[in-house]
């Protein structure tokens, strides 16, 4: 009554204030002015405004049960699942939610429920649905047709929804279409209904397309040519919106993958599809169940690491840009994928060790020696001296880590010097900085420390311990006196990002995924462990028990992970790690999952991995062991008689009983303190001369020999005693192989074997599936990067159940069958979701192991491969060939091949390289020298279109 508004004005002012009482949208008031009023009107009514939207789904609940919605509106209760709300059931197991949209709601994001009489509750698998409201008349009555989605639907499983698909091998170009209201040829009148159809179609290669072709004219009548083309603009799902006659309906309709002109490539399988007719309906929106198809895709892969790949451009070392040219070479034969090695920052002790990859000192942290220099710079002599520098490197059969690391990071200085004023002003730079805060700072500043300090210990830094994020802040500032060196470790870790980011969108292009590794721990004098000590157990080292790679297990050194702690935040290190890898990889190996069942944790006092014991993991009480297993001193301390001293150190025997031994009862003997574990032992006996300690080389020989023994008798013993409660006890590794049981009375061996295999095969079992199922979900469900695990060794039975029920991928490798009584595996009998390959970085090569035994490879020759006769001698390219069929003829989604055999194809590849050469990793060598590179220029690979073609025949 007191403004001047018209009276659309008004009109517009009144709804204006009825459908959206929030003051960021209205601001009306009992004497509101025109003024300011009239922008917030204007504003409101360019907003979508909706008659009313209709949720409809089908789903037979049991008795009592009910489905609800939960979403993004109040009346969905805005994601609390106790506000949800209730949908009205009908007879036909239909369900009906009527909703009124306020006038600024440009789209609802929901979820549907189920619930029963006894408080069970599900909600549906997958992202959350999202209904866009723009576009629609402002009469409109929009009605949902959905359908349930449950863990295993095509849309919802993580392999068929990861980006490798999405977002590479079936990449689509930029979306032509809009979600707009498309015509069906005719003005839109009341006599028609508006559809949208929605569907979700993954496995559509780039130049094909999905149309609806059905009953109705505007669906084509049944003439796939004639039918609309759906868009792609939201791909994987499909999209169409067009006005149908009422008089046209019930639609029958099938969705058919098409060529661009319209020729059928796929009809989906099953019954036509049906849409009745809502009459109160202006709008249906049917967002079907995904295009009914064989989802079982399957690709092949090379696996690769970068750093032993070969290039005319490279400098002693594979770089990034390198994994360009062999994308050339992997679209040119079909392959789908690149698999890597972990490429984080390894420099911890600035020596040819740091050569191993699994031993980060950053988990975000790129490898300087990964940088290509050439891009960085244009100083004619610094590019002068990286050309002398590359022939020299380039000349060398293997990796020189030392002299190549060295002067790349020395010219990496020179660059930045000429530089840093320029690129710290980037306004791309600033940005990734910004984006990069939760990690990058510390970084830099620990690399100040370390090289201020001369050593990656912390420990030994006497002018900080475990610093505050505000003390990172305010020794990473401008005005810091470490910032210019903070700030060159910036530049290296930008100018790698990038260089990384371009090679990754490259590879893309060319429809080639690539699958980076995740190493299960980090370095204990990392920069990860000096900002978030309470994150690890680090007066503990993970590892893994005896297998196929060392009879004595491995020990990492890489501290346990606190779960409890990770867990108190929400994984939130997890999740960070994981978005930072997303940026450049489509898929992921999970080194070792066997760690997110449960850990083979070792104390610190230990070297090998046979003091180990699984956590988490359910102990042996000192109640199980009594009375047959009374003595449990006899049982849980080292057995050392004066036979065993006799047998392990002859000559010796007096010497070292007198040294290294009490004796408090005559035979019997007890290790001194001085003695009492492996690092100990190793401290007395070194293996190495030093400056400090120069030792000949007839006392290191002789000492080796001492210490064999003495690691012998401090290992055997039947259980070890956990370190907390004296009334816990863990069955010792491969106990039955220790004098120490083999000493006991048949009826004790027997107690202890039962109790043995219960602890190891048994009891964990419900344990471990349910602690997996607390970690591994935010390793699936945090990316679209899919999810692999390397599941080699000592395999739990719960573990394939958990992978295949979260839709992580396993691994198969034909001579290491998880099956102990098999010697090798059958390829013909893996299920879908593994890898399967036939070697890996940590075996050698086909041609390699083919030499290593004459009567295994016979009995592959003739057993797994049919062939009669006697095996070659050496393994040919027609053995190389049969081998790579029988893995690409598997049931596998992935068939991933070292490059070292896919050059065994090709004898010209392989006729003067010695096969044991080609071997990257020798996992019961914890000081392997990881210096293993390419003998062919991956250039010449991409020119020899001969071998490619052979490849690629082989492949399809």
């Amino acid at each position: 009554k007191t403004c001047d508004l018209t009276a659309l004005e008004k009109s517009a002012c009144k709804i204006s204030f009825e459908r959206c009482n929030r003051e960021s949208i209205c601001r009306i008031r009992a004497d509101c002015e025109f003024e300011r009023v009239i922008c917030e009107v204007l504003a409101a009514v360019q907003f979508t405004m909706v008659k009313k939207v209709v949720l409809k789904i089908h789903y037979q609940t049991g008795f009592g049960g009910a489905v609800s919605v939960t979403g993004s509106l109040p009346a969905l209760g805005e994601w609390r699942l106790s506000k949800r709300c209730r949908m009205l059931g009908y007879d036909d197991g239909t369900w009906s939610l009527e909703l009124r949209p306020q006038l600024d709601v440009r789209q609802v994001a929901y979820k549907y429920c189920v619930s029963g009489l006894d408080s069970y509750m599900q909600v549906e698998s997958g992202d959350d649905r999202v209904l866009s409201l723009e576009g629609l008349a402002a009469d409109a009555t929009v009605v949902v047709q959905d359908f349930w989605k449950n863990s295993l639907s095509p849309d919802v499983l993580p392999h068929l929804r990861s980006s490798a698909l999405t977002d590479v091998i079936f990449r689509r170009p930029e979306a032509k279409g809009s979600n707009a209201v498309v015509p069906s040829g005719k003005s839109s009148t009341a006599a028609d209904v508006t559809v949208r159809f929605l569907v979700n179609a993954v496995l559509v290669p780039p130049d094909q397309s999905v149309r609806v072709v059905g009953n109705a004219a505007a669906l084509g009548s049944w003439k796939t040519n004639a039918a609309p083309v759906m868009t792609a603009s939201g791909f994987p799902v499909w999209q169409l919106t067009i006005d149908v006659p009422k008089d046209q309906f019930p639609l029958q309709y099938k969705y058919v993958i098409c060529d661009e002109s319209g020729n059928e490539r796929i009809w989906e399988a099953g019954e036509n599809r049906v849409l009745q007719l809502d009459p109160a309906a202006t709008t249906i929106v049917c967002a079907d169940v995904p295009f009914r198809m064989n989802y079982e895709w399957r690709g092949a892969g090379v696996a690769a690491p970068i750093f032993a790949l070969r290039s005319r451009h490279g400098l002693g070392v594979g770089e990034f840009f390198d994994l360009k040219p062999l994308a050339d070479w992997a679209a040119q034969t079909g392959l789908k994928l690149i698999q890597i090695l972990p490429i984080n920052d390894t420099s911890v002790n600035d020596t040819w060790q740091d050569s191993y990859p699994y031993s980060s000192l950053s988990v975000y942290a790129l490898h300087p020696m990964y940088v290509h220099l050439d891009r960085l710079t244009t100083d004619p002599a610094i590019l002068g001296g990286i050309a002398e520098r590359r022939a020299a490197l380039n000349a060398l059969p293997k990796i020189d880590y030392v002299a190549m690391v060295n002067f790349k990071k020395q010219t990496l200085r020179k660059i930045f010097a000429t530089t840093k004023a320029k690129f710290a002003e980037a306004s791309d730079f600033k940005k990734w900085l910004d984006e990069n805060r939760h990690w990058l700072p510390a970084y830099a500043l620990f690399c100040a420390f370390k090289k201020k300090y001369g050593t990656s210990d912390y420990s030994q830094w006497t002018e900080i311990g475990h610093p505050s994020q505000e003390q990172i802040r305010e020794l990473t500032s401008p005005t810091s006196a470490y910032y210019d060196e903070v700030l060159y470790h910036y530049f290296v870790q930008w100018s790698l990002h990038s260089q990384l980011k371009e090679a990754s969108e490259y590879c893309a292009s060319k429809g080639v995924a690539i699958k980076g590794d995740i190493a299960i721990g980090v370095n204990p004098k990392s920069a990860d462990t000096w900002v978030f000590p309470e994150l690890f157990n680090l007066d503990m080292s993970t590892g893994a028990p005896p297998d196929f790679f060392a009879e004595d297990g491995q020990n990492w050194g890489f501290p346990t992970y606190n779960w409890n702690a990770m867990a108190g935040d929400q994984y939130s290190w997890w999740r960070a790690r994981l978005t930072n890898m997303a940026q450049y990889f489509h898929l992921f190996r999970i080194d070792h999952i066997l760690g997110f069942f449960r850990i083979w944790e070792i104390p610190a006092h230990a070297i090998t991995g046979l003091f180990g014991r699984f956590n988490p993991s359910v102990p042996i009480h000192r109640n199980e062991l009594e009375p047959e297993l009374w003595d449990v001193n006899r049982l849980a301390e080292p057995y050392v008689r004066l036979h065993l001293l006799q047998q392990y150190f002859g000559v010796d025997t007096d010497e070292i009983a007198e040294r290294v031994f009490t004796q408090p009862r005559p035979g019997v003997f007890k290790f001194k303190p001085e003695f009492d574990t492996e690092k100990k032992i190793q401290e007395a006996f070194p293996s190495e001369s030093t400056p400090e300690r120069p030792l000949d080389e007839h006392t290191l020989q002789r000492n080796q020999r001492l210490r064999r023994g003495l690691f012998k008798l401090v290992q055997n013993v039947c259980l070890l005693r956990d370190r907390d409660d004296a009334n816990k006890f863990y069955p010792r590794i491969l106990v039955q192989k220790t004098s120490s049981f083999q000493e006991l009375s048949p009826h004790e061996k027997h107690k202890m074997l039962t109790l043995y295999n219960d602890y190891f095969f048994v009891r964990q079992e419900k344990l471990w599936s349910a602690t997996a199922f607390q970690r591994l979900p935010i390793m699936v469900n945090t990316t679209r990067m899919l999810c692999c695990g390397e599941d080699l060794g000592m395999v739990p039975a719960c573990v394939e159940p958990v992978l295949n029920a979260l839709g992580i991928l396993g691994l198969r490798i034909q001579r290491m069958p998880s099956d102990v009584k098999r010697e090798f595996e059958n390829p013909a009998t893996y299920p879908y979701l593994t890898v399967c390959t036939p070697s890996c970085h940590d075996t050698s090569t086909v041609r390699g192991w083919w030499e290593e035994s004459t009567e295994t490879t016979q009995r592959f020759y003739n057993s797994v491969l049919g062939l009669p006769g006697e095996a070659p001698e050496f393994c040919g390219a027609h053995i190389s060939q049969r081998i790579i069929r029988q893995h690409l003829d598997a049931r596998s989604m992935w068939a991933v091949f070292p490059i070292q055999d896919l050059l065994g194809l090709e004898p010209k590849y392989f006729k003067d390289i010695d096969p044991k050469e080609e071997k990257i990793n020798e996992p019961s060598n914890a000081t392997w020298y990881w210096r293993y590179r390419l003998h062919v220029n991956l250039e010449n690979l991409v020119e020899d279109k001969l071998f490619s073609v052979d490849v690629k025949g082989l492949i399809q």
